[in-house]
């Protein structure tokens, strides 16, 4: 049959002090009994004020009779068939009230009894059996669930007590509607079983070493505030947080406000494809001297868009505006339509279109070397010449293809050099713009000396500097905590948090007090790297410890260290819903001076153990805390599970 979990029938927050205020309509004897009653909500949708009355006052009664016997112990849970009922008071006078329905099985209907007619009418009016499962919610549990929503309750509102005394009964009804009504309804019982999540907040794995950078960094620059770092879902405390007091549920808040990462990018290469619009055809740079070795080397690594079938021994070398001839004497002019001379014995052949070339793949295939004639080449270049550099012409798209206009340093396979015209009208190799010239076998073409061609084969891709890391943005929130001997008396803080990457900074300061956090964030760049440099140290030695395959084979133990409102355990996922390990913490919370708890479940046979005063660190002091463990080995005796257990405390306080 079908499981029925856990549910919610109702909670209430009341104070037994309060009286009504203002006229009484008419004779009504319950209006004081009403006044005291601050907020209420139930499954059903509307409840009489009589039914709310009548069970406000049954909690009443058991607390007072309770009470009667030991003031210091009142009654704090009630169990029945079907129900379990708790009560909590975290301030003087202020009770919580919860009622929890079991978890419950519907039972198969019995057989039927009768013939004829009369068993359908039987059937259909017979009401439905449920089997209740008393171990399906435990009384600690709802306990701490309860006072974890008073704390945040307390942590963004402030005390009942500040609350009544400074605005009202009436805002404080209203404030405990807004928040208590969406709380209550979110509350899942199957969840709030897990043990972990009733300790406190987890520590990080590293945080006996991360904490003295984050206490040297907060003497140098805060010393008088608290601070701690998040590395969700972890933290590692200050050593002023930890005397501070203040709640767990502090953490819990800060780590539900950072911002989520941002997602993934897809990384680029620096390099982008050059635009041949982004720089004008101006710097260029004319080569004086080539040899055959660098011509080679020039021609393998040759740009893509070049696609010319010429013999360069005959090649007699003009450009637009650009003419080299054995005679210093003639001038060249320009011709009226871009061209490229040719021998007689090769006719002009027409060169693709800008908009062909471009198309082309970057990745051609290798060709082989072309044999040069560098005699014929370094007479034809050492000629004199006049005019402006240009562009290769394109017979069906004359427009000119602009070039960079100062290009970064050259690569190694082109030739390029610097000139200058004297005063005779002959070059002189100085201070030019510069031009970048490069060979193929099949053709010769200008091409800008550009770097950041998207080419992994035929370019050189340049170095740019480190982008400076930028600095983390504070988000404020508001807080109320305790400050004094008086937990009622909450005082309005603020804390300060900036993320950076998983890394969390926190700062907690009273409101008014004053932070410089530009110069904070500032600060934050360093003390971030020297974190990150710790946890990847961290991470690769808990990498590099081989575990025996005998180790990995055998049914692991764990536990979870509780001190301070904080835990640390055996593996970050650590989820155990084991009713031993709510029974041990229980009794280790009880009247009775019970130091350790041994218990042995029968299917499975596990130990549960639960253990206090965890005994004296290595400075010296008292650690106050908590163990608890569960052993999976069902050969394990009791002195195995207590050498275990002594072991896991030694290697925490150490």
């Amino acid at each position: 049959m079908s499981r029925v979990p856990p549910s919610l029938l109702y909670l209430t927050v009341y104070n037994p002090t309060l009286r009504h205020t203002g006229p009484i309509v008419g004779d009504d004897e319950d209006a004081d009994e009403q006044a005291q009653i601050l907020f209420y909500t139930a499954r059903e949708r509307a409840v009489s004020r009589d039914k709310i009355l009548r069970q406000v006052g049954l909690v009443k009664a058991l607390v007072n009779f309770t009470g009667m016997f030991s003031p210091s112990d009142m009654c704090e849970n009630t169990h029945s068939q079907s129900r379990r009922m708790v009560m909590v008071s975290p301030e003087p006078n202020f009770w919580f009230h919860a009622c929890v329905e079991l978890a419950k099985s519907p039972r198969p209907p019995p057989p039927a009894k009768g013939k004829g007619k009369g068993k359908g009418k039987a059937s259909a009016t017979q009401e439905v059996a449920y089997d209740y499962y008393d171990s399906s919610v435990h009384d600690l549990a709802l306990r701490t669930r309860i006072v974890h929503g008073y704390e945040q309750f307390k942590l963004t509102h402030g005390s009942f007590t500040s609350i009544l005394a400074s605005l009202g009964q009436q805002a404080l009804e209203v404030q405990l509607e807004r928040f208590f009504t969406v709380w209550a309804w979110s509350w899942d019982f199957e969840e709030d079983m897990d043990f972990a999540g009733h300790l406190g907040v987890p520590l990080h794995p590293l945080h006996r070493s991360l904490s003295p950078i984050l206490d040297v960094f907060s003497q140098e620059r805060l010393e008088t505030f608290v601070t701690f770092l998040l590395i969700p879902p972890f933290v590692v405390p200050s050593t002023k947080l930890i005397e501070s007091g203040y709640p767990s549920v502090l953490i819990s808040h800060i780590l539900s406000r950072i911002p989520p990462p941002p997602p993934p990018t897809n990384k680029s290469t620096d390099s982008k494809p050059y635009n041949a619009e982004e720089k004008p055809a101006a710097d260029l740079a004319v080569p004086r001297t080539l040899n055959t070795k660098s011509l080679n080397d020039t021609i393998r690594t040759a740009s893509p868009f070049m696609n010319m079938n010429m013999d360069m021994r005959s090649l007699k070398w003009m450009w637009n505006g650009l003419t080299f001839s054995k005679t210093s004497s003639a001038k060249p002019t320009a011709p009226s339509s871009p061209s490229i001379a040719a021998t007689e014995e090769h006719a002009q052949e027409p060169l693709p279109s800008q908009e062909a070339k471009m198309q082309e793949t970057l990745v051609v295939p290798q060709r082989p070397e072309a044999e040069v004639d560098a005699e014929s080449l370094q007479e034809a270049i050492s000629s004199d010449f006049e005019g402006t550099m240009s562009h290769v012409p394109s017979p069906t798209k004359p427009e000119a293809i602009p070039l960079p206009a100062s290009p970064p340093s050259s690569p190694p396979d082109i030739c390029d050099v610097e000139a200058t015209r004297g005063d005779d009208g002959t070059a002189e190799l100085e201070n030019t713009p510069r031009i970048a010239f490069a060979f193929r076998a099949d053709g010769i073409q200008a091409f800008p000396e550009v770097s950041n061609i998207a080419n992994p084969h035929n370019s050189v891709l340049e170095e740019r500097p480190a982008t400076p890391v930028p600095q983390p943005d504070f988000i404020s929130t508001i807080v109320y905590l305790a400050t004094g001997a008086n937990p009622e008396q909450t005082v309005r803080h603020r804390v300060y948090h900036a993320t950076q990457g998983i890394v969390t900074f926190g700062v907690i300061a009273e409101d008014g007090n004053s932070l410089d956090l530009s110069l904070i964030a500032n600060a934050l760049v360093g003390l971030f790297s020297k974190l990150e440099d710790v946890v990847e140290e961290g991470e690769k030695r808990t990498d590099d410890v081989a575990t025996p395959v005998t180790k990995i084979l055998e049914p692991q133990s764990k536990h979870i260290i509780c001190t301070g409102g904080y835990t640390f355990s055996s593996s970050p996922s650590f989820s155990s819903k084991s009713e031993h390990l709510f029974n041990g913490r229980e009794r280790l919370h009880s009247e009775f001076d019970i130091q350790e708890v041994f218990s042995r479940s029968q299917n499975p046979q596990h130990w549960h153990i639960s253990k206090r005063s965890l005994g004296v660190n290595q400075d010296g002091n008292m650690v106050d805390g908590q163990v608890f463990m569960e052993v999976a080995r069902k050969e394990s005796t009791l002195a195995d599970v207590d050498n275990e257990l002594t072991g896991a405390v030694r290697r925490f306080l150490e």
